[in-house]
């Protein structure tokens, strides 16, 4: 195997399956920038035939392909990886024949799905917008319903949310776009709601004027737009652009010029209007771009990632002729309408604005109303963090920020943390319900690695002391490797889910022997579940009890059965719910052989399940670990429990 930039693997595609790996982007909503983000995962075909979708390692999805001929489709949509399948029949040449139906999280998704005719779509389709972004709420979903013809979009297509026609256009016979068209914003999801309209040419490129609509509280408001050049695609004149994120809590506008050649120039504003605020957009940033385009100078107010209604932040300072920072920038919040922007943080870059120099205090990457956390030191003239650096938090939405945490760089070759550390977990936060005031406490060597013990520490209130919770030792002379007993946290700990791990590492990091869960709820930390890890490590073999992904203390959820000696689940698996103290079981089911999938009769738990809405979905899984025939829906809370049957093909 080998890995290759994935512009590059499309011809080798096209023609025969070859065995590869190569990185791909996909789409994923970053809920803390506020934004469509774009992230790095990796695809691997194998010599089975095999697309399998990893990320940090973790498989998350594996297809089995057929036609190796045909370029496989590859998904972009990190939900729809996680997700969506698809089912249906191949001909004898195994090309895809016939009807082919999605599901969604196991279940038949919205009668999505069409007609293949020897490998490609044809007729009426119903097809799910492959930009859109899932949340819990199913309103917002988008589908598009038009023909294909030997597999390439023909005619008119429309998109449709809720029954009801939102946008659509019409495509001529090569699959371009063509005259008068109402499109959706990539990112389109409940709360960001933005159409764009305007017109292609007969080539398929914008022309003329563009404006886009933002569907509020079911009121649609135009709030921006421009113009396209004759010869298309080029915006020339004065526009009013959306920012990336602009959603319900972060509705900000840009409005400025382009040159005939697409180029901004001039002054540029930056304008934002509060979610519960007036109907009126206030300027609070913005500056000016060089005349030959594109290039900022001179004095900008920038806003900071993720600017929202909770991270009201700004960067204020100049940029060189270059287009590069020069000079002090400063750093500024806006808690409240009346007190106006006050300076939390800055720093100085260096004349050429190439890096940071001296005394800087910088906002965490999750710095919002509920992590208001700076860091407080100093760059040396490479740009390197040297010397103490002092972690602060805002504890009262104050302009008081109070030391609770940092540590040393080295003061030689910089930017490597050594000695005794006070760190704060990445996810650090004390909103009212779901606080994680997490910190850690142990020493990095000469290497700026961790080496010996670290400690975990937990408040649980606001403003009350830490105490400490868990920690362990990391190997003295193999650094970051952990060995011994360690107490560790859940990926999710916070307030409703104070859920640990206690257990033991073995000289090679690797988790061995059995390890306990322990869930804190009011104050009382009792063992809940757990299992053990085959003695070569990390694989779960046995009785295992283990948390559903949702688990806190108002959905306590547990899965109980046997891993085979090859770490995968086999035979029965029960599922018990935790309620007001009452443990009783309210599903499961059994695994094949092979632990991959799931066999015969199932009670399941709904997506939405929660303590109002307790509804399992009950029926049954072929040998191939496909529902079929029909599942019911059942309300466990009532007396006539049939909720909703479901036909499943």
């Amino acid at each position: 195997m080998y890995f290759q930039n994935a512009s590059l693997q499309s011809d080798l595609q096209s023609t025969d399956w070859r065995e590869q790996t190569f990185e791909q982007e996909v789409e994923q909503w970053d809920f803390i920038k506020n934004k469509l983000v774009k992230i790095q995962i990796q695809i691997n075909f194998t010599k089975n035939h095999q697309i399998v979708y990893l990320k940090d390692g973790a498989i998350m999805r594996i297809e089995q392909i057929q036609d190796t001929i045909k370029k496989p489709e590859i998904l972009k949509n990190l939900d729809q990886i996680q997700q969506l399948t698809w089912q249906g029949q191949y001909g004898l040449n195994k090309k895809k024949n016939g009807k082919w139906i999605a599901f969604w999280d196991g279940e038949v998704y919205m009668k999505v799905g069409g007609y293949y005719l020897e490998g490609l779509k044809q007729g009426q389709w119903k097809e799910i917008f492959e930009n859109y972004i899932y949340t819990n709420d199913s309103k917002a979903k988008v589908l598009q319903i038009g023909e294909y013809s030997s597999g390439l979009k023909k005619g008119k297509w429309n998109y449709i949310q809720d029954s009801i026609k939102i946008a659509g256009g019409y495509y001529n016979e090569q699959e371009q776009k063509i005259g008068k068209w109402i499109e959706l914003r990539e990112g389109f999801q409940e709360n960001s709601q933005i159409t764009f309209y305007g017109e292609y040419n007969m080539k398929g490129i914008k022309i003329g004027r563009w404006d886009f609509i933002f569907k509020k509280n079911q009121e649609y408001k135009l709030i921006g737009g421009g113009l396209y050049g004759d010869e298309g695609q080029n915006k020339i004149g004065r526009w009013i652009e959306l920012d990336e994120g602009f959603c319900q809590l972060k509705q900000v506008i840009y409005e400025g010029v382009y040159t005939k050649m697409g180029k901004k120039v001039s002054r540029w504003d930056i304008s934002y209007q509060d979610l519960y605020g007036n109907k009126t957009y206030k300027l609070i940033g913005g500056g000016v771009y060089e005349e030959d385009g594109q290039n900022k100078v001179g004095r900008w107010v920038e806003l900071v990632e993720g600017f929202c209604k909770l991270k009201q932040v700004t960067y204020n300072g100049m940029y060189n002729k270059s287009g590069m920072k020069v000079g002090r920038w400063d750093i500024k919040i806006l808690r409240t309408e009346n007190a106006g922007y006050k300076q939390i943080g800055g720093g100085s870059y260096t004349k050429d604005g190439l890096i940071k120099i001296g005394k800087w205090i910088e906002l965490d990457e999750r710095f919002d109303y509920f992590k208001q956390v700076t860091y407080t030191g100093e760059y040396n003239i490479k740009g390197l963090k040297v010397g103490k650096w002092d972690i602060n938090h805002c504890l009262n939405n104050d302009d008081f920020y109070k030391q609770i945490g940092g540590g040393l760089y080295d003061s030689k070759e910089g930017q490597k943390k050594i000695g005794r550390w006070v760190e704060l977990d990445k996810e650090f936060t004390r909103s009212t319900f779901h606080s994680k005031q997490v910190i850690y406490i142990g020493e990095y060597n000469k290497m700026g690695l961790k080496v010996g013990d670290w400690d975990i520490y937990y408040c649980q209130d606001y403003d009350k002391e830490y105490n400490k919770i868990g920690g362990g030792s990391y190997d003295l002379e193999d650094g970051e490797k952990k060995i011994g007993r360690w107490v560790e946290l859940d990926l999710e700990f916070k307030t409703p889910k104070q859920v640990t791990y206690i257990g033991e590492y073995n000289t090679k990091g690797m988790k061995v022997g059995r390890w306990d869960t322990w869930f804190n709820c009011n104050r009382n930390n009792k063992l809940i579940g757990g299992g053990s890890y085959a003695v070569e490590g990390w694989k779960k073999i046995g009785k295992w009890v283990e948390l559903d992904e949702k688990f806190d203390s108002t959905q306590q959820i547990t899965f109980i059965g046997d891993y085979d000696v090859k770490g995968m689940k086999v035979g029965r698996w029960d599922i018990w719910f935790n309620c007001n103290g009452n443990n009783k079981q309210i599903g499961g089911g059994s695994f094949a052989e092979d632990g991959f999938k799931k066999i015969g009769k199932w009670t399941e738990l709904v997506k939405w399940f929660n303590p109002i809405e307790q509804v399992t979905l009950n029926g049954e899984y072929n040998m191939k670990g496909i529902k079929i025939g029909i599942w019911i829906q059942m309300d466990l809370k009532k007396a006539v429990q049939v909720k909703k049957e479901i036909q499943y093909n």
